[in-house]
C-alpha cells in the first residue's frame, strides 16, 4: 500500500512540474503531452543503472583489494623464504628429518681381502649397495680398520669420514683363516654437506686398557639445536642381564664402563643438550630389568631407548645388542621410526656382517 501511495505522489509531482511550465529542456522528438508512465520507467532505470554501476565499482574494488593482498602475501612469503635461506647455515639439517644409523661392519679392512673377515669383490659390491640403501645422514660404524676401509663403502665425494683417535693395538692371529687381524676402531660417516661442529674422543671408555675402544663423539646441528652423538663399542662377552651376578673378566670391565657413560649423560643433562648414544653395546639393554638399562636411565625420564622394540637380525641372537639411545628429545617419536635393515641373504654363513644396521629417524 505504501508503495502505491509513493508512486502516486511521484506522478503528481511530475504533472505539477509540467503544468507550471518547468524550465527543464525537453528531450528531442518527444510528445508535448507528458507520458508519465515512460518517465517513471526511465527514472527507475536510471536508479537501477546507478545502483548497478555502484555495485560493479564495489565488486571491482573488492576484487582488486583481494588480488593485491594475495600478491603482497605471496611476495612477503617469497621474501621471507629467501631471507631464511640466506641466513640458515647451508650445511645443517635444521627443520628436516635426520636419519642416524649404527652398524658393526665386522672387521672391515683395507684392502678388502685382508683381516679376520676377508671379502671378495662380489661381497664388496653387495656391501656398497647395502650401505647406499640405508639412505642415511649419519652412520656410526664399529670394527673398521681405517678411513680407507670406510671409504670403500662411503665414497669421499659424498661422505665425510671421522675415525677414532685410539692408538693401534697389536695384531693377533685370526681364527680359521691364517690372516692377521686389522684394527677395530669406531668411525662416523657423515653425508655431505652436513657440517660437523665438534669431534671428541671419550678416552675413559677404554679404561686405559689396550684393545678396548674409545667412544667417539661428534656435534651436529639438527632441528633440536646442537646435538651431541656418541658412538660406542663396549666390551664383549658379558651377555647377562646383571653384570654384578657374573664375576668374569668381561663383566668386570662392563661394570667400569657403565659409569663412564652415566657421567657423559649427566654432562648433557646439565646443559639440556639433545644427545644420541648409539653403537654396539654388547649388552641386551632393550630388556627393562637389565642392570645397564636401569643404570643408564637412572631417574632421567628424558632418556629413551629408541630401538627397544626392534628384533635382532642374527639367526642365533634374537635379542639385539646394537641400539640407539636418545635424550632431551622426543623418544616416543624416535621409537616409531626404528628399523633393522636385513641383508638380502640372511643365512648365517651368507650374511655380509654378523650385525645388521639399525636406523632411527629424528
Amino acid at each position: 500500500m505504501y508503495s502505491v501511495i509513493k508512486q502516486i505522489c511521484i506522478l503528481t509531482a511530475l504533472i505539477a512540474l509540467t503544468a507550471c511550465g518547468s524550465t527543464a529542456k525537453k528531450p528531442a522528438n518527444t510528445s508535448t503531452e507528458l507520458n508519465t508512465t515512460n518517465s517513471y520507467e526511465e527514472h527507475q532505470k536510471v536508479i537501477e543503472s546507478d545502483n548497478a554501476e555502484e555495485h560493479a565499482a564495489i565488486h571491482r574494488e573488492k576484487h582488486e583489494s583481494k588480488h593485491k593482498a594475495k600478491h603482497m602475501a605471496k611476495h612477503a612469503s617469497k621474501h621471507q623464504q629467501k631471507h631464511a635461506e640466506k641466513h640458515q647455515h647451508p650445511n645443517t639439517k635444521v627443520g628436516n628429518y635426520l636419519k642416524v644409523v649404527t652398524w658393526n661392519v665386522e672387521h672391515l679392512a683395507y684392502p678388502i681381502d685382508k683381516g679376520c673377515r676377508p671379502r671378495t669383490p662380489e661381497e664388496l659390491a653387495k656391501l656398497q649397495a647395502y650401505a647406499k640403501g640405508l639412505d642415511a645422514d649419519i652412520v656410526a660404524l664399529q670394527e673398521v680398520a681405517s678411513k680407507s676401509a670406510v671409504h670403500l663403502l662411503f665414497p669421499a665425494e659424498e661422505w665425510t669420514v671421522i675415525i677414532s683417535g685410539r692408538p693401534d693395538s697389536p695384531s693377533y692371529d685370526c681364527r680359521g683363516n691364517g690372516f692377521k687381524s686389522t684394527q677395530q676402531k669406531l668411525a662416523f660417516a657423515v653425508k655431505k654437506p652436513l657440517n660437523v661442529f665438534g669431534v671428541k674422543s671419550l678416552v675413559d671408555l677404554s679404561l686405559n686398557r689396550i684393545g678396548l675402544r674409545y667412544g667417539l663423539e661428534i656435534t651436529v646441528e639438527t632441528s633440536k639445536g646442537m646435538t651431541d652423538i656418541l658412538n660406542v663399542h663396549l666390551k664383549s662377552g658379558c651377555f647377562v642381564d646383571d653384570y654384578y651376578d657374573r664375576d668374569t673378566h668381561a663383566c668386570r670391565l662392563i661394570k667400569r664402563q657403565v659409569p663412564v657413560m652415566q657421567n657423559w649423560i649427566a654432562e648433557q643433562n646439565k646443559s639440556n643438550t639433545p644427545y644420541i648414544i648409539l653403537g654396539d653395546f654388547n649388552h641386551r639393554i632393550s630388556i627393562p630389568y637389565n642392570r645397564m638399562t636401569r643404570k643408564l636411565k637412572g631417574t632421567d625420564d628424558d632418556l629413551s631407548i629408541a630401538t627397544k622394540d626392534v628384533k635382532g637380525c642374527h639367526p642365533r641372537y634374537p635379542i639385539p645388542i646394537d641400539h640407539v639411545v636418545v635424550g632431551n628429545m622426543d623418544g616416543a617419536m624416535a621409537r616409531m621410526t626404528a628399523k633393522v635393515y636385513a641383508f638380502e641373504d640372511m643365512r648365517e654363513n651368507a650374511m655380509l656382517s654378523d650385525h645388521c644396521a639399525v636406523a632411527v629417524t629424528l
